[in-house]
């Protein structure tokens, strides 16, 4: 039985899965350029904190007790860090899809 859709149908198959390949690739790449951001950012702000000794930046860990640890310190840094990766990560991506 003849196809309805032409002999292009093959053509446009394979079309179709390299551009999802190229989907995938470029997601991976964002999200591996997110993740490389937020680390840097995030070991940035904590590194200044605890040179300067600025509260707000610092993140330490106290002693041990009965009970567990106990930790202090801010999550502001990694909060930055968050707000970074996500801009950087939209930003890469558009730039991918525009090539």
């Amino acid at each position: 039985m003849p196809c309805i859709f032409g002999k292009n149908t093959d053509k446009l198959s394979k079309t179709f899965q390299n551009q999802q390949k190229k989907v995938g690739v470029v997601l991976i790449k964002t999200v591996i350029v997110g993740l490389i951001a937020f680390i840097i950012v995030s070991s940035i702000f904590l590194l200044v904190g605890n040179v300067f000794d600025i509260k707000l930046l610092k993140f330490s860990f106290y002693d041990e007790t009965p009970t567990g640890f106990e930790a202090g310190g801010s999550v502001i840094p990694f909060i930055i860090g968050l707000l970074c990766s996500y801009f950087i990560g939209n930003t890469f991506h558009n730039r991918q899809r525009n090539y």
